[in-house]
């Protein structure tokens, strides 16, 4: 998986704001998405009370324990949505707190909008984050690797078992050369010849 953050010339100078205008992210595998965190503990107390830094703290704590447990980190964030009481006000202690926790040089794409109010009372600001981790080997592929191959049943033709065994036994051992004889045999007359089990 690669992650491209992109700020292309001409546009506002956002580095230097702690975000990046667009970021592309390619191959990649699982996206994990954390639901919108304050600062609050764990029987929904308030976190910091009535400072703009504190709260942003925790939540940003909040953050990182959720991206933990979905294995993920900071780094694999993308998108975040800073939802705060007063832009004009809280913008700056907002950011340079979110500073501690994301990669200031290449920053996740973010938004931060200015709402009325928020479920838990006190809170001055809520995040929500869009993150993507790399592909895994699947295991379905890890077990077909240790599998024995099956026994074929008697009259089964060529295009049969490819139908049935290519992708387990071919895909999953990623052997390149497979797929374009797997292509030529389909279309050959061998398709429509019986494959007999080894005596």
């Amino acid at each position: 998986m690669s992650i491209k953050h992109i700020n292309p010339p001409g546009a506002l100078k956002s580095i230097p704001r702690g975000y990046s205008h667009a970021v592309r992210a390619d191959n990649v595998g699982s996206v994990v998405v954390v639901a919108g965190q304050g600062p609050v503990d764990e029987n929904l107390g308030l976190v910091g009370g009535a400072d703009i830094v504190e709260q942003t703290r925790a939540t940003f704590k909040n953050i990182e324990r959720n991206l933990k447990a979905a294995g993920a980190g900071w780094r694999d964030v993308i998108k975040m949505n800073i939802f705060c009481s007063d832009v004009a006000t809280q913008q700056w202690p907002i950011r340079n707190v979110r500073s501690e926790f994301i990669d200031v040089s290449s920053p996740p794409v973010s938004t931060m909008i200015q709402v009325s109010g928020f479920a838990i009372p006190g809170m001055l600001l809520e995040v929500d984050i869009y993150a993507v981790l790399a592909a895994k080997p699947a295991r379905a592929a890890a077990a077909a690797r240790k599998a024995p191959a099956p026994p074929v049943p008697e009259g089964t033709t060529v295009a049969d078992f490819l139908d049935q065994y290519y992708e387990r036994y071919v895909v999953a051992e990623s052997l390149r050369s497979w797929p374009q004889f797997a292509v030529a045999l389909a279309r050959s007359r061998m398709h429509s010849a019986p494959c007999r089990s080894a005596r």
